[in-house]
């Protein structure tokens, strides 16, 4: 799934490609004006180890800096002859980064399996973490005592409901750790 948003702006777009398998908008690692490396993820079934449910591959790509990001041919690792070989680096940071978002990626197959159609899951925020640990009587006394911020509230929650619609492809759920 080619797509310019990073996962680490907050939502993780899925598009189911099968029963088994969905696409994952890529994970970013490296970008300037001309290159990038990018982790591409694919959640999977797999059935010998349901642990071991998210693939990918690593893409480094080079464009001018006019032209879009676009997929290429690759060149087989089978294609390699003895003495030959690649290297790719991964920094630190880029592999923190990577570790986080396959640890979320995991924890959305264990929580939803393979999602069906399009879906975009939003990250859990500060501010989402705090409201979600919230119990019932806790939110009816901030509200009760907070009745505009209360109204407020509900007329977008309101307003978001009715523009989300009930279309599978824009259906929006809310990811907490």
């Amino acid at each position: 799934m080619s797509q310019e948003e990073n996962m680490s702006n907050n939502v993780i777009h899925t598009k189911s490609t099968s029963l088994r398998t969905a696409e994952v908008s890529d994970i970013i690692l490296r970008d300037n004006q001309s290159t990038r490396l990018i982790f591409r993820p694919m959640i999977i079934d797999n059935a010998k180890n349901i642990e071991a449910s998210v693939k990918g591959v690593f893409l480094y790509q080079k464009k001018s800096t006019i032209d879009l990001w676009e997929d290429f041919d690759t060149i087989p690792l089978t294609s390699v002859k003895k003495g030959e070989g690649y290297k790719l680096e991964i920094k630190s940071s880029e592999l923190l980064l990577l570790t986080d978002e396959l640890k979320e990626l995991y924890g959305l197959y264990r929580a939803e399996g393979i999602p069906r159609g399009e879906k975009n899951y939003v990250r859990e925020t500060p501010q989402l973490k705090l409201i979600n640990g919230l119990s019932s009587s806790e939110i009816s006394t901030f509200l009760n005592t907070n009745i505009t911020i209360g109204t407020s509230l509900l007329t977008k929650l309101l307003n978001w409901a009715i523009k989300l619609g009930s279309s599978a492809e824009s259906v929006v759920e809310v990811r907490f750790r």
